[in-house]
């Protein structure tokens, strides 16, 4: 016959008696040892994170009240492991996840598992070009295209400009108020909150401040003496001068003294 029972860490005692049409008897006895199983528990830091940089911890809350259990895992990506309690990382993403199985096993075989699911969200790759990172400051105008990507999903764009001033356009452009040195940035984020940025420098040099006078205007044409005076200047950095004089002549000088003409 077949028995079960109900408790484990049991033992019971197993009597078999045979008696002969002649009355004549004779008894076997033996132990049945029930033993326990594990209880297999395990929790996760986190359930889902992106791709890049993740890190599962699995800690081990398995439990049993008797003896010891050996533990495997399935990560569900065909990575497998025997620690207690295993950190992983995954190298691809999966939309529908990837199911995380863990097996005890009880010092006498006793088996049990349970399984969980993890998600690991795609990685956007952030890329971004400006038509000319060198500019001058009259009449600049720098425009950022975006070559970010993602395989699945959106992404939204979080452009800061260096100057204080941002925008969400996917494609923006962006004038300054002074010149200088500044550092754009690009933060693309994906509907999973994933999040890749880029930066890259930009130089915007400024111009002169241009500006000459002239001695006396209007002269007679007998003894007429012209004198150019540049009086223009530059807050950084040096400048070269190029007259151009009206009757064909040019100069390269800071200022032009005694022009006349024929």
């Amino acid at each position: 016959p077949a028995k079960t029972y109900g408790a484990y860490d049991t033992t019971f005692l197993i009597q078999l008696i045979n008696t002969t049409n002649e009355g004549c008897k004779d008894t076997l006895e033996k132990l049945a040892t029930l033993m326990e199983h594990p209880t297999t528990v395990y929790s996760v830091n986190d359930s889902t994170q992106c791709l890049s940089g993740n890190i599962f911890s699995f800690a081990n809350g398995t439990n049993i009240p008797r003896g010891g259990y050996s533990s495997f895992w399935r990560f569900g990506d065909g990575i497998t492991s025997i620690s207690t309690s295993p950190g992983h990382t995954y190298v691809y993403a999966l939309a529908a996840g990837f199911d995380v199985k863990l097996i005890t096993a009880s010092d006498f075989g006793c088996l049990d598992s349970i399984s969980k699911k993890v998600y690991v969200y795609d990685q956007p790759t952030v890329a971004f070009s400006v038509n000319d990172s060198v500019q001058c400051m009259n009449e600049h105008n720098y425009v950022f295209t975006s070559n970010s990507t993602i395989p699945n999903g959106t992404i939204t764009y979080a452009w800061e400009f260096g100057d204080g001033t941002n925008s969400t356009m996917t494609n923006p452009n962006h004038t300054y108020g002074t010149d200088g040195n500044y550092t754009s940035k690009l933060v693309v984020t994906s509907d999973q909150n994933c999040t890749d940025s880029f930066s890259k420098p930009l130089e915007l040099n400024p111009n002169t401040a241009i500006g000459f006078a002239m001695n006396t205007n209007p002269q007679c044409f007998n003894g007429h003496r012209f004198d150019f005076t540049n009086s223009s200047s530059l807050s950084t950095g040096t400048y070269t001068n190029a007259w151009s004089l009206g009757d064909g002549n040019t100069a390269a000088s800071t200022n032009i003294i005694g022009k006349t003409y024929a």
